[in-house]
């Protein structure tokens, strides 16, 4: 298991759907001194926020690749109804990602890429990644596309990495609740 840092309480309330209090967590440990990798991340966790709660003119592109990619998902998401425009984004976040520069920004893209029904290209971003969020991403593709056991081994990746994270309880709830009644009890006391 990975020892906590200082972006611990925000990651756990933002993968728990508790973006509100990500976003005070977010403003609180803002003043704190810390290093320039875990300060990135934190300002991509905050727009991550801002987006899921639908507050994409707060998403602003910046010279970081990762906050790049998370204004165009807030422009993609802004543009529902305009599919020329949405086309265009697609376009540009591709581009983006196929770059490399930052692995948050495959997972931004693949994000994207589903929700616009282009799931073997999401999969194809996340699938060979060791990160546990882009593994989760990858988990969830398998359940779209009914592969429970490609899910299942999915599952067991994350467990190997870290069993005792919020992302793998919630991956172990995903697979057992895609396993219909017999999975239905496990994923109560997941």
């Amino acid at each position: 298991m990975t020892e906590p840092d200082e972006l611990y309480t925000l990651r756990a309330q933002y993968w728990l759907g508790h973006y509100h209090m990500a976003l005070e967590e977010a403003k609180s440990i803002a003043r704190r001194p810390m290093n320039p990798n875990l300060k990135a991340e934190r300002e991509e966790f905050l727009a991550r926020a801002w987006i899921a709660q639908g507050h994409y003119d707060r998403v602003t592109a910046t010279e970081t690749p990762g906050l790049q990619a998370l204004a165009l998902k807030a422009q993609y998401e802004a543009a529902t109804g305009n599919t020329a425009a949405q086309e265009s984004i697609l376009n540009q976040i591709k581009s983006l990602a196929a770059g490399g520069e930052a692995s948050s920004v495959g997972l931004t893209a693949a994000q994207v890429l589903l929700v616009a029904g282009q799931t073997k290209e999401a999969l194809q971003l996340v699938h060979a990644s060791s990160r546990m969020e882009d593994m989760l991403v990858c988990l969830q593709i398998y359940l779209k596309l009914d592969r429970l056991d490609l899910a299942k081994k999915s599952l067991q990746k994350l467990k190997q990495k870290d069993e005792d994270s919020i992302l793998c309880q919630l991956a172990g709830v995903y697979v057992h609740l895609a396993s219909g009644s017999e999975g239905s009890a496990d994923a109560v006391h997941s």
